[in-house]
């Protein structure tokens, strides 16, 4: 299903009027389910597939399938469960300012409460204003009342803004993820129609996984899916994840294993991204300018390299930029002080 179209699935109602695609593959989260047209179901009978997390070498729990919990919530529950990748909710961002902006306005007006009294108090009871004690003496001063309302509601404030604040910090899930949990619950429909209206909109979401999956490791998990390698499929799958299901169409594969082949490659290009330049600059017989450009060429390539290698943070990027950077930079400037500590030697020769 297209992007526009899982976004008119859930936006344009009625639902039941968008018909659910004969034969499809795709992506949900580590779960990665091909259906070939021979084995392409009706709407309605597709089969619920479990996915893989990263535990999945260490061991098989009970009621590991998922056609083993009861269809709708609990099943859902199940599924997302399974996948730190899966664990995307809904912010409900506007929600939240509602409540904040509501809030606020009660604290307002308490504030002008006290101003009015307080200006009140100025002209008939100053005495109020200058001690503490005298005002809280006096049976007829309000004030302690009011200032017991508003230290009530500035702590329910205050832990509404911390709430708000930490909300913040959560990071928003990658389009997979999200269309990870548009896919499942639209096409498996394990709950009511009517209650599926928390999926609008799209950028209300956030996802609790700290390690969503880089570019690269998604990339290989669709050659793994597409390769159709019997060899490659029980070599990045566990028996365990094998004898989830018996439907040829569905492939798991086990995160930690990709994992490992993803460190690999990862270290490999690492190796090719430092000694590639080192040994240009070494065997390079050209002036200095030849040399700058070869470095620059490498300093540049080397940040877009490890973003899609890894989901790096800005920071991260700028550090690792920079250390590579200062590497080719000593490297070049010992090897022109060898070359010219050469040529002087070669000088002095009668």
């Amino acid at each position: 299903m297209a992007e526009s179209e899982i976004q008119q699935a859930v936006v344009a109602p009625p639902l039941a009027h968008l018909a659910y695609p004969q034969a499809s593959a795709g992506l949900l989260g580590d779960m990665v389910i091909e259906v070939d047209p021979e084995y392409a179901r009706k709407p309605g009978e597709v089969e619920v597939v479990p996915s893989t997390s990263s535990s999945a070498d260490e061991g098989v729990d009970e009621m590991q399938n998922f056609d083993d919990y009861p269809s709708g919530y609990p099943q859902l529950a199940a599924v997302v469960n399974s996948d730190p990748n899966f664990r995307v909710y809904r912010r409900f961002g506007t929600l939240r300012n509602r409540v904040m902006f509501y809030r606020q306005h009660e604290l307002a007006k308490l504030e002008e409460r006290l101003q009015e009294m307080d200006l009140a108090d100025d002209q008939a009871h100053p005495y109020r204003n200058q001690s503490i004690r005298r005002d809280k003496a006096d049976p007829e001063s309000e004030r302690q009342a009011l200032m017991d309302e508003i230290d009530q509601k500035l702590e329910h404030y205050d832990k509404l803004l911390a709430r708000e604040q930490k909300s913040l910090l959560m990071e928003r899930p990658t389009k997979r993820n999200y269309r990870s949990l548009i896919n499942y619950i639209w096409n498996e429909k394990p709950i009511v129609q009517s209650e599926m209206t928390f999926l609008n909109p799209a950028d209300d979401f956030v996802i609790l996984s700290k390690e969503q999956d880089s570019p690269f490791h998604v990339r290989i998990e669709k050659l793994l899916q597409k390769s159709g390698r019997d060899w490659l499929k029980r070599l990045f799958s566990t028996p365990e994840q094998r004898q989830k299901t018996q439907d040829s169409a569905i492939d798991l594969y086990s995160k930690a294993r990709i994992n490992y082949l993803v460190q690999a490659i990862v270290a490999l290009v690492t190796i090719i991204l430092l000694m590639t330049p080192i040994c240009l600059l070494f065997y390079l017989d050209s002036n200095r300018e030849v040399k700058v450009v070869v470095v620059l060429l490498f300093v540049s390539l080397f940040p877009a390299t490890i973003t899609i290698l890894a989901r790096p943070k800005n920071h991260e990027v700028f550090a690792a930029t920079a250390a590579y950077y200062a590497v080719l930079v000593v490297f070049l400037g010992s090897l022109d002080t060898k070359l010219n500590s050469a040529w002087i030697q070669d000088q002095g020769r009668p």
